[in-house]
């Protein structure tokens, strides 16, 4: 395995185990109150304790919330309820869920939902009418409730603030996550004088799936991403500089020409930066006169005109076969300097690299 595959390899194991603890982490399980029967506290109240005649009454059992009502003339608007808080006096919480709602009924098909909310700056734990309420009614069929509430659609009620002389823009900021009491109010549709029932059988808080699919949905992304750069990298790493094809047919050995020792030379080393003439008159064993001199006869150019030539072939090469950027293509042919090397191709081209590559 080379060592790119392998480092790629190693790359998506760590995703994998970011992925997985990422999940761990932000995965919350469903939550149902129901289910924590032994650590509530369930009351009822009336419009008894204000001139009222309704009637309400709650029999505690281990699987349910369960009370019966009865709707009677009295005051203007009568109501009754349950109402539910935790014996320790923490907070439900409901912060980034769906509530799931499933209740038995008989003599109605309705319920106010409400839940009373802890108020920044506002809310006094010891007093309940401190707290915000958000409701919603709720409505089933054939004696049966099963509805998914978003806890957006849920309402602060318009009494609420008038009760309290605050405006809207007075409201206190509050969040799902210090739920204090779960309140179901009676249906105000319900006939008076006839006896209704209402069986919680479960309200759940379902935590949404949106952090968890974005979260996935990133981490595929960015190790997507992370494997294509890396890719990439290793694809440059494999290009070979090719030098440009020769003017001619070149021997090699000990019996080759200078000529033709000074033109393979310069094939093989032009990319070197700081080749000189004198570099190659050292190296053939000839004197730079002659070195200058067979450049100048078999091409008609200077020996650092040829040197141009052979390395703005092979960066033209480069251009039209690689994605190299223009300054590593700049490097790869000779010049550590990149103003220097764009002079060099828009005097001998007449145009700038990015302009022969778009060609």
């Amino acid at each position: 395995m080379s060592i790119t595959n392998k480092n790629i390899l190693i790359s998506i194991s760590l995703a994998a185990v970011i992925l997985i603890a990422g999940n761990l982490l932000l995965y919350r399980p469903v939550v149902d109150v129901v289910d924590e029967l032994q650590n509530l506290k369930v009351t009822t109240y009336s419009d008894a304790s204000n001139g009222g005649n309704s009637f309400v009454s709650y029999v505690p059992n281990d699987s349910s919330i369960k009370w019966t009502y009865r709707r009677e003339k009295g005051i203007p608007f009568p109501y009754m309820g349950i109402f539910i808080e935790k014996k320790d006096h923490s907070f439900f919480s409901a912060e980034g869920c769906d509530v799931r709602l499933i209740a038995r009924t008989s003599g109605s098909s309705s319920t106010l939902l409400r839940f009373e909310i802890f108020g920044e700056n506002f809310t006094d734990p010891n007093i309940q009418n401190s707290f915000v309420y958000n409701q919603r009614m709720v409505t089933g069929a054939n004696n049966f409730i099963d509805e998914m509430i978003d806890v957006k659609t849920m309402e602060v009620p318009s009494y609420w603030t008038v009760d309290r002389g605050i405006t809207t823009e007075q409201m206190p900021k509050y969040s799902f996550a210090k739920i204090g009491h779960i309140v179901f109010d009676h249906d105000p549709s319900t006939p008076y004088s006839k006896a209704a029932t209402f069986e919680l059988i479960s309200l759940q808080f379902v935590p949404k799936k949106t952090t968890l699919i974005v979260f996935n949905v990133a981490m595929v992304v960015l190790t997507s991403i992370l494997v294509f750069f890396m890719y990439r990298k290793s694809e440059k790493k494999k290009l070979v500089v090719v030098a440009p094809l020769q003017r001619t047919t070149l021997e090699d050995g000990p019996n080759a020409s200078a000529d033709i020792l000074v033109v393979n030379y310069l094939a093989a080393n032009y990319v070197n930066s700081s080749l000189s003439v004198n570099d190659v008159a050292d190296a053939l064993k000839l004197n730079a006169r002659e070195v200058s001199s067979i450049i100048k006869n078999k091409y008609n150019l200077s020996f650092k005109q040829y040197l141009n030539f052979l390395r703005m072939e092979e960066a033209k090469h480069l251009l039209k076969t690689t994605n190299m950027q223009v300054k590593e293509i700049s490097i790869v042919v000779g010049y550590e300097n990149l103003q220097h090397f764009l002079r060099v191709f828009k005097l001998t081209q007449g145009q700038t690299p990015s302009e022969f590559k778009k060609e």
